[in-house]
């Protein structure tokens, strides 16, 4: 794989789940780290072609208007993600 993880402690987050159907993303590993490190978890499509809408993502209650405020959402909540499995 050519994902590497990097030193967690400068780290606020990772996306535990990727949904890119043809790829081995090894999403179970992923979340054990970011779990073992604490890490602010979401969720992505990898959107790419048609067939992959929707396999990914994270529900909020309310529009985020931009990175500041999706950071502080996840911060002070629990994020719901989607997944495809």
């Amino acid at each position: 794989s050519y994902c590497k993880p990097r030193d967690p402690h400068l780290l606020h987050g990772a996306e535990v789940y990727n949904g890119n159907p043809r790829q081995q993303n090894h999403n179970d590993l992923t979340v054990s780290w970011a779990k073992k490190y604490h890490l602010l978890r979401s969720s992505g499509s990898d959107f790419h072609q048609p067939e992959d809408a929707a396999r990914g993502g994270i529900l909020v209650p309310s529009y985020i208007h931009n990175s500041k405020e999706l950071a502080a959402y996840m911060r002070e909540n629990e994020v719901s993600l989607i997944t495809n499995d």
